[in-house]
This record gives C-alpha cells, structure tokens and sequence, in this order.
C-alpha cells in the first residue's frame, strides 16, 4: 500500500478521512494524492467558484492543520467534472493502491445512488469509506466472507490494513425472511474456513470465526455494531453496476447504503472483485 487517493469536497466533516488517509500514508510510508472536483450545476458550492490551484492550496491548508500531515508526502489535484469519473482517472493516473472517501450519511431515497457507491463502481482500486473519526491504526476488522475466491482477496486485503491485530471472519447462512442473527456451530464450517485462509499468512494477528444464520445484512451491520473490536466492516463487492447490479444485487452495496444510519462509528472497506460478465 504506497500510494492512497483522497477524494475529499472539504465539506466539515470530511476531516474524518482525511485524517484516516494521513495516519495510513504514514503507518505504510506511503505517498498521498488529495483530489477535489469541481463541480457544476446545481451541486456546485462556493470553493467551486475558484481557480484549481486555489482549491489545491486550500487542500494543502487542511493537511497541514491534520496531525501527521506535514510529515507525508502529498499532492493536491483538483479538476473539473464528476467526482467519480475524477477519482477514476487519478486512480489509474497515480497507480493508487486505495482510495479514501468520507462517508457520513445514507442516501435521501430509494432511488438515489450516493457518490461514495459512484466512486466504488467507477473504478476498480479497493476504497475505504470513513465514518470514524481516527484516533490511531486500525486494531480490528469485521471481514464478511462467503468462502469465495473473492472473499479470500478480502481477507488478505484487511491483513494488510492491519498489519497486527483482530481479524472477525463472519460467514452468515442466508436465511430468506430471517433478520435475527442465530449462532451456527462454526465446527460445522471449518473445512471451508480451513480452505479460505490455507497459505494466508495470518502472522501475529489474531483471527476467530464466527458463522451465523438470518439475512445477511442486518447480521453484518448487528455484529459489527455489537463488537468492541470492530473499527472497520471489510467486504467483497462486484465491479458490477448498472442493470447487472440492480438485478443480481449487492450485499456489499446495501451495508455501505445502510451503515451510516445503522452502524455509524464504522467505516466500510470495499475489495473489488472481478465481473464475470
């Protein structure tokens, strides 16, 4: 993990993520690019207004008032255009490793797509949604697993963001119409847990397994809610999106569209996994 975008809009809370992004870039020695786009029409706001390297040197002021953030090396981007298409071009511009987005509330309807969801289809880098304020490294992780190749990128993902810690595997046996979790005799499962972390280097870190059945959002945001170790939901969510994805839904897209009202001291780490189409 050396090189982490920041998409950030400066609004007052996005100091969460920015924050978030400072303590990373300096636990892995990374670089950081901070980004803003500009926008138009009815989204813009008043930085909007400004020339790009007003913006950028109003960027740069922010980092600098982060603790940590005069230390890394970073560079500050603003461009005009959607945000996601903004933070897909820098991602493949810079070779980013991560990309870091401040994730503060749920969507206003149904219907409504958020621009967290926007940036996490655009482009295919692992994304981190902050919700947290950070007051260090991250000590534990709550990884959602169904046994798939995928699922294995997920856990080896929140092994490097967690270089020494709390790793929860939580596999929950979707039960249609069931919200409450019930616990499932995780022996039950352990030849697939065996599979899943055979040839993982796990290190120093502590890893339980848990298996649970009910419907498998609830169960997720429940368990991550409920756990003092949990700082970080980690899961595996397809590359996806238009009608494919309303149609085969998303799991991973409905606990980071339900997180910030249901479990909001969480943030989200989304591992991208291929489309098989």
């Amino acid at each position: 993990m050396k090189r982490i975008l920041l998409a950030t809009d400066l609004a007052p809370r996005s100091d969460r993520a920015m924050a978030r992004a400072v303590q990373l870039c300096a636990q892995f020695g990374a670089t950081l690019t901070a980004l803003y786009a500009i926008r138009s029409g009815p989204e813009k706001g008043m930085l909007d207004n400004l020339p790009p390297h007003h913006i950028e040197a109003e960027i740069r002021r922010h980092l600098d008032q982060v603790p940590g953030g005069t230390g890394i090396t970073a560079a500050t981007v603003a461009v005009r255009g959607p945000v996601e298409e903004a933070v897909a071009d820098q991602a493949a511009l810079t070779g980013a490793d991560l990309l870091v987005v401040g994730h503060t509330a749920p969507p206003e309807g149904p219907f409504t797509v958020t621009t967290v969801e926007k940036i996490n289809v655009a482009s295919p880098v692992p994304l981190l949604a902050v919700a947290a304020r950070p007051f260090g490294r991250y000590a534990g992780a709550l990884v959602a697993v169904d046994f798939t190749p995928a699922s294995r990128t997920a856990v080896t993902t929140a092994l490097t963001l967690i270089p020494d810690g709390t790793l929860d595997l939580l596999h929950v046996c979707d039960l249609p119409g069931l919200d409450r979790s019930h616990p499932v005799d995780a022996d039950s499962l352990k030849d697939d847990f065996d599979r899943l972390l055979s040839g993982v280097p796990t290190g120093n870190h502590l890893v339980t397994r848990l298996a649970l059945s009910g419907s498998p959002v609830p169960t997720i945001l429940q368990t991550a809610r409920t756990s003092d170790q949990t700082q970080v939901i980690v899961m595996a969510t397809s590359a996806r999106s238009g009608v494919g994805r309303a149609l085969l839904g998303s799991i991973a897209h409905d606990v980071l569209e339900r997180a910030p009202a249901d479990t909001p001291a969480r943030d989200i780490l989304l591992v991208k996994e291929s489309d098989p189409t």
